[in-house]
Order: C-alpha cells, then structure tokens, then sequence
C-alpha cells in the first residue's frame, strides 16, 4: 500500500467518524429523548432538565398515570423514551410486562391525606378518594392499616382525574382524599381542611415516583438514557443547592403558583434520582399489591437495572 493510499484511508476514516459524530448530534438535538410525566411535583427535577434541554427533551404531559406504559411501550421501539410514573403504578405494569425496568427515582416523598377531621381513626365509615392501582391507594390502604381499620371501616371512591378529586373533597362529597404535592399543600391553603397524615410519617423518607423505561429502550438508546440520567442527577444538586431558584423558574410555568407556595413545598417532597438502596422498600409494597390482586407475584429484584446510576460523572 502506497503512502498515498494509506493518507487516503485515514481521512476517509476521519470522514466517518465526524459525519458519526454530527448524526449522533443531530439525532440529539431533535427531541429523540422523550419523557412522560404527571404534573405533579414528584416531576420538578424534570421539569427543571427540561427547561435546561428544551431541544433535546420533549415531555409528555399525562395527567392518569395508569396510561403512562402503553404509550412508552408503544413507542419503545422508535425512540428513547422514558416514564416518570407512580411506583405502585410502575411494579404493577412490570409485574404484566417482563419488558419493563425501573432505572432511577424522581420524587421523594410528596402524598398526604386531606380531610374534614385531624385523625385517621375519625375517617370510620368515612368516604375517601383515592386513585384506583396507584401509590396514593397503597399509601391509604396501609396508612389505614397501620391505624387498626380494614377496608370495610371506610369507603373508597376512585378518581382518573385528581382535581376532581379535589374538587369533591372541597365540595364536601368526600370526607377525605390522598394526593400529592403540590396539590396536598395548594388544596389546605384554600380550604378548612386538615392534613391528616403524610406518607414520610408512615414509611419514612421513601421514593415517589420513578421513571421507568423497557429493555428495549434500553438496548438500543443506552447513550440517551444515560445522557438523562447523568442531567438529572446534575439538576438534582442544583434544586437542593439553590430551591429558590427551582421555585423561582417552576412558578407559573409547570404550576400555577407563586414562587413563595412553591417553597412550601420542599419540606414535603424533594428530588432523588439514585433510588438503589430502596429495593426492599418497593417489594414490601409489592406485598400489598399482591394482597390487593393488583399483580399476581411478589416483586421481583429482575426489574431494577440501576446501570444509568453507577456513573459517577
């Protein structure tokens, strides 16, 4: 081979990686990277990457969690795309779907009971909303438990949409509700209700919400969820470092609220993406799930895969 030659193969090869490079790039920077989310604050570390990245992440705004699989396992195949999802909702979809796979957490925290009375014994033959399969039920199921009454000691009634379910616990149709910051906070403010009981008081700080994607997605966009991940663990520091400004910049765009409400909030819920040492708290939940026929075997370690969180960039 001629020195000619091999000058020719090294640029051609120069050629290949760059134009590599520029499609990874531009491949990057058209939203490929797709995030499902409620609109709760359990999301306020999203939001914030979002707001950070707004050209390289779409977010997806689906207030009924329980729809939030279908639409990630639909698109599994086309694109990176992850789900910021209750837990009790997420290890119900895995429990169906083997395809699943928990990768970090969002939100700490974050549920409280609200109701016309101070204590749980006083909800006896008392009705309750709650969301039918979700981490609100499981917090109300135990919550109640823990406090000596069985599910025919009270009523559920089951709600798709949180602010209708708001709204009838402010109409005085229930007598309580489960739900989530901001929301819990916003709804005390403008009422004469009372918080009855927080999930930190009956599990202790715990994850909330966890983003949850499938082996697909994980197979063949592993450099975008690692991107996501690394970022939010970035924009994690930044909100606990600086919450006024996380407040300042969610304000009225994610949540119709002053940033003064907003900073209420932190003491009921914060960010934590790097959730491994809280696998045996999710399969203690699983047990109540499985008491609820919600999923059919206990929860299995199988569908953590923490890979995403082992970079310590």
């Amino acid at each position: 081979m001629t020195r000619k030659n091999i000058i020719y193969g090294i640029v051609a090869i120069a050629i290949l990686v760059t134009s590599a490079i520029i499609v990874r790039n531009l491949a990057f920077s058209s939203k490929d990277i797709r995030v499902i989310h409620t609109v709760s604050y359990s999301n306020a570390v999203i939001f914030r990457t979002i707001q950070k990245f707004p050209e390289r992440i779409q977010g997806v705004s689906i207030p009924d969690p329980a729809k939030h699989i279908d639409i990630l396992l639909g698109e599994s195949s086309r694109r990176a795309i992850v789900s910021v999802t209750p837990f009790s909702n997420a290890l119900i979809a895995a429990d169906r779907n083997r395809d699943l796979r928990i990768i970090a957490g969002a939100g700490f925290n974050g549920l409280s009971l609200i109701g016309n009375v101070k204590t749980v014994s006083e909800l006896r033959g008392k009705r309750i909303g709650t969301s039918r399969g979700d981490t609100l039920e499981n917090f109300l199921v135990e919550l109640m438990q823990e406090n000596g009454l069985t599910p025919e000691d009270y009523e559920i009634v089951y709600f798709t949409d949180p602010f209708e379910a708001i709204e009838s616990v402010r109409r005085g149709l229930l007598d309580a509700v489960t739900h989530v910051e901001p929301f819990a906070t916003q709804l005390l403010e403008q009422s004469g209700l009372y918080r009855i009981a927080t999930s930190k008081e009956l599990w202790g700080d715990h994850p909330d919400a966890v983003i949850i994607t499938s082996q697909t997605v994980i197979d063949r966009f592993p450099q975008y969820l690692q991107w996501l991940i690394d970022e939010l663990k970035k924009t994690q520091k930044e909100i606990i470092e600086n919450p006024e400004k996380t407040a300042a910049e969610l304000s009225n765009t994610y949540y119709d609220l002053d940033k003064k409400q907003l900073m209420q909030i932190i003491q009921y819920q914060f960010p934590r993406i790097d959730i491994r040492n809280y696998e045996s708290f999710f399969i203690e939940r699983g047990n109540t799930l499985l008491e609820l026929r919600y999923i059919d075997n206990p929860v299995s370690k199988t569908i953590f895969d923490w890979r995403f969180l082992n970079n310590e960039k």
